[in-house]
């Protein structure tokens, strides 16, 4: 996959097409702070879609804006989701990657900079996927999707695995 910034100086619906009749896949990056209706023209031209959550690219450490969260539901939400792959890149950690509901991620800084990059990215692998719950044992029983919606009954969960339950003193 190639991907282009929607602000590049060439025409990038040209540019796209290029990618494309070469055999490669194309792919856009969208911007913390840049409006859905600049990358809205392009998306039938592509399959891919990367969040770029940082503010100023190319500069490692930076930490994940929450708006990208928006971008990544505005994406989410689009009718036809399942024709893209979205990935988040910047800003991904431990703390953050549970909140983001995309195919992939990208984790520069918390990977390279570990003592054992190895734990951190299985820590990444899992984040997302067990601790996609929250529980609050103290009174009566409620469980919180990540984006803090209440499912009405345990019953109305499908638990995969085993789940890591945080009360409600370490949200």
């Amino acid at each position: 996959t190639i991907y282009l910034h929607l602000h590049c100086d060439e025409n990038l619906k040209e540019l796209l097409q290029s990618i494309k009749e070469a055999g490669c896949n194309p792919g856009l990056v969208w911007v913390v702070g840049e409006k859905f209706e600049l990358l809205e023209p392009y998306l039938h031209l592509v399959k891919h879609i990367l969040i770029l959550a940082i503010p100023q690219p190319g500069f490692s450490g930076q930490s994940f804006q929450i708006e990208a969260l928006d971008m990544i539901h505005t994406i989410n939400a689009i009718s036809n989701r399942s024709d893209y792959t979205l990935c988040v890149d910047g800003g991904v950690n431990n703390s953050t990657v549970r909140y983001i509901t995309s195919d992939s991620v990208v984790s520069g800084s918390y990977v390279l900079n570990a003592d054992n990059p190895i734990k951190n990215i299985m820590i990444l692998q899992t984040s997302a996927e067990y601790e996609r719950y929250w529980y609050f044992p103290k009174g009566a029983n409620k469980i919180f999707t990540n984006n803090q919606q209440l499912v009405e009954s345990v019953e109305s969960v499908t638990l995969v695995g085993s789940f890591l339950f945080r009360s409600e003193e370490h949200t």
